[in-house]
């Protein structure tokens, strides 16, 4: 062996090494997070959390010590998440059983900017893009609506000014948005105002639904809980694939990432969905018993919440 590839082959053993050094202390407390709050929202430069006292804070990822407190209470949040671009909060608040309310605000100063009409059974809100955002509401009647709101142009604010509801979007950028209405039926809605029947999915008895890299989206069902399944829209097909305790789907790519067995699996199939990856990333420290997990997918790192409050990271 000549002196280059000697010298490749020592450089090649000692990648690996430091990738396992690293690897092994990659999991990692997050002290920044207090035991007794609650992450609600990830965003690219900040986060929300709710406390005991119902607060909902508004924290950058920098400086975890320095709280915004927003305008409302989380008492009857229903749901939060950021713009696309990271500069607006949208929340929905269920008021009653039947009523409900969305409300827009702005990061930088945590005021509410906008508010919605009342919303009678709202099923979920979400943002199109950074200037609009949508309503899917289950009145009596079968089928239920979809609403679309404008977010208020701000400055230097790069939203358009003719608003078409029915604006057409590359089908590659729509997010599915899942819902039941009134009697059971199962559909998706689109940015574009389309909605589709997903009565292929089984009887739609589901009771947790992530988006995946467009057509696919991940699922779990209410009677074989111990399984993930993906759904390609295009083809109409399902796949279970191996169960986990808690699962994250990565909207960028086919794959999605699960707690099992108390360790965190990487898990990928193929376009004919037979399983590409099972691939062990780390066990959990000794006593973790994990409660939530989130995927951080622009700072490539896994969060997980344990049942005793406590945060840790894991990067990938």
């Amino acid at each position: 062996m000549d002196h280059s590839r000697r010298f490749a082959f020592l450089s090649s053993l000692l990648a690996i090494f430091l990738s396992h050094c690293a690897h092994g202390a990659a999991f990692e407390n997050f002290s920044g997070l207090q035991s007794d709050w609650t992450l609600r929202a990830l965003g690219k430069n900040k986060l929300v959390v709710s406390t005991p006292k119902n607060e909902m804070l508004l924290l950058s990822w920098g400086n975890l010590q320095n709280a915004l407190r927003l305008e409302d209470s989380s008492d009857k949040l229903s749901d939060i998440q950021f713009s696309p671009d990271g500069n607006f909060l949208l929340a929905s608040f269920v008021q009653s059983r039947r009523v409900a309310e969305m409300k827009v605000y702005d990061v930088l100063n945590g005021k509410v900017i906008q508010k919605s009409p009342k919303l009678e059974r709202l099923q979920g809100a979400y943002w199109i893009n950074s200037c609009r955002y949508a309503a899917i509401t289950a009145p009596l009647e079968n089928g239920g609506r979809l609403q679309v709101f404008k977010r208020p142009d701000l400055k230097k604010s790069k939203c358009p000014k003719d608003f078409v509801v029915s604006e057409k979007l590359p089908s590659d950028e729509m997010h599915r948005r899942v819902w039941r209405d009134s009697n059971f039926n199962t559909w998706a809605f689109y940015e574009n105002g389309s909605r589709e029947l997903l009565s292929w999915l089984g009887k739609g008895n589901f009771y947790d639904i992530q988006p995946g890299v467009y057509p696919y989206f991940w699922y779990r069902e209410s009677a074989t809980s111990e399984l993930v399944f993906r759904a390609d829209r295009k083809s109409k097909k399902i796949q279970p694939v191996a169960g986990a305790s808690l699962y994250v789907a990565d909207p960028s790519s086919d794959r999605y990432y699960g707690l099992q067995n108390g360790g965190l699996y990487l898990f990928s199939l193929d376009s004919k969905f037979r399983l590409r990856e099972e691939a062990l990333i780390q066990k959990l420290p000794e006593g973790f018993v994990a409660q939530a997990l989130w995927l951080d997918a622009s700072r490539k790192r896994l969060i997980l919440r344990s049942e005793k409050g406590s945060y840790a990271q894991l990067k990938l």
